[in-house]
């Protein structure tokens, strides 16, 4: 989705929009979807099928696993390789981009962590990302990863609350190391989950990485940012001490304030069951520009 969002307008149109699964949130495909004429091919489960934006589609029906395995359902697959091999360029050219851009911003930013953090995790782990700015800085800036991590979260619907319990519970069914990456105010909204997971400590192997830039950050991007009223009345600061919250539910605690910090965590530090709790500190001021000023 990152590519489709900063290829708008440098790539030829496609010929057909093919889609597996549910629809993706981002905007980028909706806008695609809704500046042409194209057709759009959807393969969902059984009794799955759904097209939110109402785009012509010709809906289909079935078992995606099954169908996906199955070598005769690609044999004669005919391959564009220009406009494969231009989109491939295109999204090297972005991650190249991202990497200066951050050069250029000496403070810790979240768009630092997300880009950095991949190293820390092992092979195959969970990933659970919080809702707000955490699964957009993720989809952003995340690198191209040799590691089959598997992507979990809440439905946008469901806000900030409750993620360190559903957090615990991919953690418990999957019996995979597990990282959850939450803010700051989510993790405050689900402080009662922390009782509820101090009991699973010897069960399920879960790091929560919660990311404190003082407060609601997706606030000083959407537009209620330009609204004239007082920052403070949707981004509500707080300052609540992890490491003592840690301390009370018995948790083990780190704190990351840079890279060279986060790197002293190797993926080793995870590979045995516990349950962690990493503070991430992060400049607001510097983390916003990071976001803004990336073209």
């Amino acid at each position: 989705r990152r590519v489709l969002f900063r290829s708008e307008g440098k790539l030829e149109a496609p010929d057909l929009f093919f889609r597996i699964g549910a629809p993706p949130t981002g905007k980028a495909y909706s806008r695609l979807l809704s500046q042409s004429a194209l057709p759009q091919v959807v393969l969902e489960d059984w009794g799955e099928t759904r097209e939110p934006g109402l785009y012509p589609s010709i809906m289909v029906e079935g078992d995606i696993e099954s169908w996906l395995s199955t070598d005769a359902a690609w044999l004669g697959a005919n391959t564009d390789r220009i406009w494969t091999e231009s989109l491939i360029s295109f999204d090297e050219k972005v991650e190249a981009r991202i990497d200066e851009h951050l050069k250029k911003i000496e403070s810790f930013t979240e768009w630092h962590f997300h880009r950095h953090f991949e190293k820390q995790i092992g092979r195959s782990s969970n990933l659970f990302l919080g809702n707000s700015m955490p699964i957009r800085d993720f989809n952003s800036v995340f690198p191209k990863t040799a590691k089959r991590m598997r992507i979990f979260c809440n439905r946008g619907l469901s806000g900030i609350d409750g993620l360190i319990a559903s957090a615990a519970g991919v953690a418990f069914g999957t019996r995979r190391e597990t990282h959850a990456i939450l803010g700051d105010l989510s993790t405050i909204h689900d402080l009662s989950s922390l009782s509820l997971i101090s009991e699973l400590r010897e069960k399920i192997n879960l790091t929560l990485w919660v990311i404190n830039n003082g407060g609601g950050e997706i606030f000083r991007m959407v537009p209620t940012a330009h609204s004239g009223a007082p920052q403070e009345w949707f981004t509500t600061p707080q300052s609540i001490d992890l490491s003592g919250i840690a301390k009370g539910f018995r948790l083990s605690y780190s704190r990351v304030h840079s890279l060279s910090t986060l790197e002293t965590l190797v993926p080793e530090t995870f590979s045995e069951e516990g349950i962690r709790l990493i503070e991430v500190l992060i400049d607001s001021t510097d983390n916003t520009r990071a976001r803004k000023t990336f073209r």
